[in-house]
């Protein structure tokens, strides 16, 4: 829409990550049609238990079908499962940086990480946006940077925990 401008604020890309214990104890996949022996956690409902990721590789791009152990329309729900040892999620590396940053969660499969990198755009209207909208966009810009240490499940866990 030429009504539009846009500006990019961060970029991230799609990474398969889970919980240092659930892969002690399941093992860590060493290709993708491992996956297809794990629990694996996705965006999704109680009824449909299966879905389709996409991955690119040096071969090209791959499909792959899993069967979900646990599925929600939330996000924010997955990780927690995942940082609590419930299985493997593929999600935007954004979402998990805090939680990677702090050992809760590991990249599995890292050489995928790399190919489906995106980018994060403000998208506002007029050509000269007001100055609250500025700063707003430029604050975001600056939050997408430290979420590497935010610390959001830390009142979940208390100082005994060892894992």
């Amino acid at each position: 829409d030429s009504n539009l401008l846009s500006r990019r604020i961060g970029t991230t890309r799609e990474v398969l990550v889970a919980s240092p214990a659930y892969l002690r104890q399941h093992g860590t996949p060493t290709s993708l049609r491992d996956l297809k022996n794990h629990r694996c956690l996705a965006v999704g409902n109680a009824v449909r238990r299966r879905t389709t990721w996409r991955f690119d590789s040096a071969d090209g791009p791959v499909e792959i079908s899993v069967r979900c152990r646990t599925t929600s329309n939330s996000v924010l729900a997955l990780i927690l499962a995942a940082c609590m040892d419930d299985g493997i999620i593929n999600v935007p590396e954004l979402l998990v940086s805090g939680e990677l940053s702090q050992g809760l969660l590991t990249t599995v499969l890292p050489e995928l990480s790399d190919a489906r990198a995106y980018g994060i755009f403000a998208v506002y209207p007029n050509l000269k946006p007001p100055a609250k909208i500025r700063a707003f966009i430029d604050f975001v810009e600056q939050e997408l940077q430290s979420l590497n240490t935010m610390a959001r499940w830390s009142p979940l866990s208390t100082s005994g925990d060892s894992d």
